[in-house]
């Protein structure tokens, strides 16, 4: 932000509360998307060895719409070539879907992060807490392994999350 002096998410919180008081949100989606877990935390200090609290956790279904696009791309890219099952290849994290304009994948992640931020905000109402309170948003990789057609790359990895869009909608940080 021009102008402004960014500062990291625990001086932000530190800055924002009357309290020294931490709060986390995690998010997980179960590997066979449909379930979407989600708890928030209190850690007291950032000092190692604090105690962490845990405030709530809930669980939500997710809807049928996005078990059915996740199964067609994780189809579509998986048949597209094989992945060697003892392939001593690395797989390496595809950054590329942030900027890949096909349809189905641009739609299932605009609907897991609709799924994601209406999820914080129940668990913050449940908590009594508001999203100013809190540090930081983490969210955890879910998704599958594919290789690029044509190529004898290592195969990629695709996250179905999508951090960037999900800190903009919840106006705040989110680990991904």
């Amino acid at each position: 932000v021009q102008g402004q002096t960014m500062l990291s998410f625990t001086q932000r919180n530190y800055y924002n509360s009357s309290s020294s008081q931490n709060f986390f949100i995690g998010i997980n989606i179960a590997s066979s998307i449909n379930k979407l877990e989600i708890a928030v935390i209190k850690v007291d200090s950032p000092s190692p060895g604090t105690p962490i609290t845990l405030i709530k956790s809930m669980s939500f279904d997710l809807p049928h719409e996005i078990g059915e696009a996740y199964k067609k791309i994780k189809h579509r890219l998986q048949n597209s070539c094989s992945i060697p099952q003892n392939s001593s290849s690395m797989i390496r994290f595809n950054e590329d879907f942030d900027k890949f304009q096909d349809r189905d994948i641009q739609l299932l992640r605009s609907l897991i992060v609709s799924v994601q931020e209406e999820a914080v905000r129940e668990l913050l109402r449940e908590a009594q807490l508001s999203i100013e309170n809190i540090t930081a948003v983490t969210l955890a990789n879910t998704g599958f392994d594919y290789c690029q057609t044509g190529t004898g790359e290592s195969p990629l990895y695709y996250n179905v999350n999508d951090g960037k869009e999900l800190a903009k909608k919840l106006h705040t940080n989110v680990i991904h």
